[in-house]
């Protein structure tokens, strides 16, 4: 049988999102006021990729993670949420990743 195999590293897309991310961050709480602000390294979680949404103009997956435009292609993580919450996300993406297998095997 074969596996997926997954393999995860910080190339340069990462790290440009992720000095992005810290400058925004900064320049958010700066402009309201904070003073002495840093940042500890992957302090935020990367979300927002590949949105989801009602429709393909302003998202790339369907509300049950379907893509848009890449058939049978099916995303079911923190990419998908259209703005940052307010705490961890991981038990948002296990509920979002049950109710994604669901539609998944309803066909």
């Amino acid at each position: 049988m074969k596996r997926a195999r997954v393999d995860f590293s910080y190339d340069a897309n990462e790290k440009a999102m992720d000095r992005h991310a810290i400058a925004r961050m900064s320049a958010i709480w700066e402009a309201a006021g904070a003073r002495d602000v840093f940042s500890v390294q992957r302090s935020a979680h990367t979300i927002g990729t590949c949105r989801m949404g009602a429709d393909s103009d302003g998202a790339v997956v369907d509300p049950h993670g379907r893509s848009y435009d890449v058939p049978n292609l099916y995303v079911c993580d923190n990419s998908v949420f259209p703005s940052a919450l307010a705490a961890n996300p991981a038990l948002t993406i296990m509920a979002l990743s049950l109710r994604t297998a669901d539609r998944f095997l309803a066909g």
